[in-house]
């Protein structure tokens, strides 16, 4: 096995699956509705369809959890090693990570933009360039979750080094933790009721994408991390008497999609909030999935096929749009007409993906190699033997 490739047997391979189908959630979401002439076709698999592209967008909201969880954890394990926090190493680690497929997919747009009907202005190619293309339109509407975790990633550190300076004198270093993000999830909150009712006035860059609306999804999942590293103990007595209370919050939060549509007002001011509580109460399962006692057996062949999926979905999500405009770009040309929804589908998935796994493997994952040999990870692995995921990202140590 070429060193580039990650090695599966030391992975969490239920969080690298639920990254894998967050990923394919949100690609289907992307695929949009089908239309009446289509549906035809498929009889009553179009309301399959239909459920499916009506709860696809809480796909996002778990890879915020997940990002959270697993980038907080790396600067708390790193702490727990060293007794402080490299900011600069973290920074470096991070750009080596998320820049060099994402200039792959710049150059790809300055290139082609104009023959796939994606023409680039000097104003989205600046809404890229300063990391704020979940304000205002950028040169891809998808990659606003890439602009967000950015700009989290650029905060994060900064944020746990105010909360190690007001936590000195009460206990751990991140004492505080649970303080600072109810702090934020009461600025997300009252930003989100402060953005107004979205009936009829829903808006991309207004209720749905900005920073300060979604923030406090990414921090529930530092909370956890906290908990993961510095309440371990009482995590797993949790986890281990009152599973059914993990169990009901994850139903209940998750549920949120199949009777509260996208562009309601409880959605927008509490919804994104509950799906991520929902989630992160799965996660805490998965990390502690027996409540610290040894876990034996291979996981299904399902499970397998998602993480495999998982591991490499920074890629697959960065490019899976580009590949369908490409793709409708060549049929226009070759057939003279659109692409079917099913055309667009099979670019969407199994094209896309096998696309992102071969750029994963030849851009992505060497890099990483690579950066490992410049700037060592200090952390020793998010959850202590080996690692689940990064958010939608595939090495074993972040």
């Amino acid at each position: 096995m070429s060193e580039s490739v990650p090695d599966m047997s030391k992975r969490n391979h239920a969080l690298d699956a639920s990254r894998g189908i967050a990923l394919m959630l949100v690609m289907w979401y992307h695929a949009g509705a089908m239309p009446a002439a289509e549906r035809a076709w498929v009889g009553p698999l179009a309301y399959v369809h239909d459920a499916v592209l009506r709860v696809g967008w809480v796909g996002m909201d778990c890879f915020f959890v997940m990002s959270g969880f697993l980038v907080g954890g790396l600067l708390f394990s790193a702490y727990k090693k060293h007794g402080r926090l490299d900011v600069g190493r973290f920074y470096l680690r991070r750009g080596f990570k998320i820049w060099p497929t994402f200039y792959v997919l710049w150059v790809f747009t300055l290139v082609f933009g104009e023959a796939i009907g994606r023409p680039v202005t000097a104003a989205r190619v600046a809404a890229e360039g300063l990391l704020v293309q979940n304000f205002i339109p950028g040169m891809w509407v998808h990659t606003w979750s890439l602009g967000l975790e950015e700009q989290f990633y650029i905060l994060l550190p900064l944020i746990l080094l105010g909360a190690m300076r007001l936590s000195r004198g009460r206990g751990d270093a991140f004492a505080v933790m649970p303080a600072v993000y109810a702090v934020v999830l009461a600025g997300g909150l009252g930003g989100r009721g402060g953005a107004g009712a979205p009936p009829p006035g829903w808006g991309l860059y207004t209720h749905y994408t900005p920073t300060h609306l979604r923030f406090d999804e990414l921090m529930l999942g530092v909370l956890c991390a906290y908990w993961y590293h510095f309440r371990r103990e009482s995590l797993r007595r949790w986890v281990a008497t009152r599973r059914w209370v993990f169990w009901v919050v994850g139903a209940a939060g998750l549920s949120v999609p199949v009777w509260s549509g996208l562009q309601s007002t409880f959605v927008v001011v509490a919804g994104y909030t509950l799906t991520a509580v929902g989630f992160a109460a799965v996660m805490m399962l998965m990390v502690e999935p027996t409540g610290g006692r040894a876990e034996a057996g291979r996981p299904s062949w399902w499970v397998r096929g998602c993480a495999f999926v998982g591991i490499h979905s920074y890629s697959i999500y960065v490019f899976h749009q580009p590949v369908r405009w490409t793709g409708g770009a060549v049929i226009r040309w070759a057939a003279g007409r659109e692409a079917t929804w099913w055309e667009y589908a099979a670019l969407v998935f199994p094209v896309a993906i096998v696309v992102g796994i071969v750029l994963a493997r030849m851009i992505e994952m060497p890099l990483l190699v690579w950066r490992d040999r410049v700037a060592p990870s200090r952390s020793g692995g998010i959850l202590g033997s080996g690692e689940p995921l990064s958010s939608h990202r595939p090495t074993a140590r972040d």
